[in-house]
């Protein structure tokens, strides 16, 4: 389990709206993210969000 899973983060960039998210699972060189408000997951890069 990486350190960093369950924390929440900002997207630099906000995806259909939506800019706060939670790390679920680092999966090579992309997280899983779930927008918070909307229960979709999605991947991206470390560099496309900040840890709040």
């Amino acid at each position: 389990m990486n350190e960093l899973e369950g924390k929440q983060a900002s997207l630099k960039t906000p995806y259909s709206g939506y800019q706060n998210i939670t790390l679920v699972k680092k999966s090579g060189d992309k997280w899983l993210v779930e927008l918070c408000g909307s229960g979709k997951r999605i991947e991206v890069y470390e560099d496309e969000f900040t840890i709040d």
